[in-house]
C-alpha cells in the first residue's frame, strides 16, 4: 500500500478505518494520523432487534453459541476445545458451515454436546440470537475486519467473547459488552465465559443495556450521523467526532 496507494493518499481527505486494528493499519500504510477516522460496518440493528429481554429462568443452563463460519482464521477450533473446561452448567450451539464442521463429530465422548444447528437465513438470526446468553468469537486473523455478528449479538442483548483480532472488539470491554480475551486459548476463552456467568452480566437488566449500546452506536442510523459529523468537521471545520463507540449518535 506504501508503494500503490500514494495518489490515493494525497488525494483522500479522511479515511473510515473499520475496527480495533484499521487505524493502526492505515497508518502504517502513511495515511495522516489526522485523517483517521475509527469506523463499523453498522447494521440495520434497530428494525431487526427489538427490546424485548424476559426474565430468564436462573436454574436454566446457559446458552453459549458460536455464530458464522467454522473456520481456523474465525477460531471455531478454539471454541471447541474450550467447551470442557467451561465449569458452569451450559448449552453449546453452533450455527454455520464451514470445513471445521467435522470436529463437533469428534468431541470427546466425556465432554459437553454441542448441538449443530446448520446455517439459518439472515431473516431468522435475530431470533435465534434471543435465545443465547453468550456469543463467542476467538478469531485468528484479522481478515474480516470487524465481525458483524458481535453487533448482531449485543443488539439482542448478548454478551459476547471475542479475541482481540476481532475489529468489534473495540465495543466489548470497555462498555461491559463482554471480555476481549488477550491469550485466545481455549482455557481462556472457557474463562471468560465463567467469569460472565459469575458475575450477573447475563440478566435481563444487563441484556437490554447491550441493546440499548448497540442501537446508539450500531445501527445504520448511528453511523450515518457519524460520518455526516466526518463531514462537518472535514469541510466546514467544525469539532473532531470522537470515536462512534464513545459518542452517543442516534438517528
Amino acid at each position: 500500500s506504501l508503494i500503490t496507494e500514494s495518489k490515493i493518499r494525497r488525494q483522500a481527505d479522511f479515511v473510515l478505518a473499520i475496527g480495533a486494528n484499521g487505524p493502526r493499519w492505515f497508518s502504517l500504510a502513511g495515511y495522516a494520523r489526522k485523517k483517521i477516522f475509527p469506523s463499523a460496518y453498522f447494521l440495520d440493528l434497530k428494525a431487526r432487534f427489538l427490546p424485548d429481554f424476559a426474565a430468564r429462568d436462573p436454574k436454566a443452563p446457559s446458552v453459549v453459541a458460536f455464530v458464522g463460519r467454522l473456520e481456523v482464521e474465525k477460531g471455531f477450533h478454539l471454541f471447541m476445545q474450550a467447551v470442557p473446561f467451561v465449569k458452569h452448567n451450559a448449552r453449546f450451539l453452533v450455527i454455520g458451515g464451514g470445513t471445521l464442521e467435522p470436529l463437533i463429530g469428534r468431541a470427546a465422548p466425556e465432554a459437553p454436546r454441542v448441538e449443530m444447528a446448520g446455517v439459518l437465513p439472515m431473516s431468522r438470526v435475530p431470533d435465534f440470537l434471543r435465545t443465547v446468553d453468550i456469543v463467542v468469537l476467538p478469531s485468528t486473523s484479522t481478515n474480516d475486519g470487524w465481525g458483524a455478528v458481535v453487533s448482531e449479538a449485543l443488539a439482542a442483548g448478548a454478551a459476547v467473547v471475542v479475541s482481540s483480532k476481532v475489529g468489534a472488539s473495540m465495543c466489548v470491554k470497555k462498555y461491559g459488552n463482554g471480555i476481549v480475551v488477550r491469550a485466545n486459548t481455549p482455557e481462556d476463552i472457557a474463562s471468560a465465559i465463567d467469569h460472565l456467568v459469575d458475575s450477573g452480566s447475563l440478566s435481563s437488566e444487563k441484556r437490554r443495556q447491550r441493546h440499548e449500546w448497540a442501537i446508539a452506536h450500531l445501527d445504520q442510523s448511528a453511523g450515518a450521523n457519524y460520518i455526516v459529523n466526518i463531514l462537518d468537521h472535514i469541510y466546514r471545520e467544525t469539532r473532531r467526532p470522537g470515536s462512534f463507540v464513545d459518542e452517543k449518535i442516534i438517528g
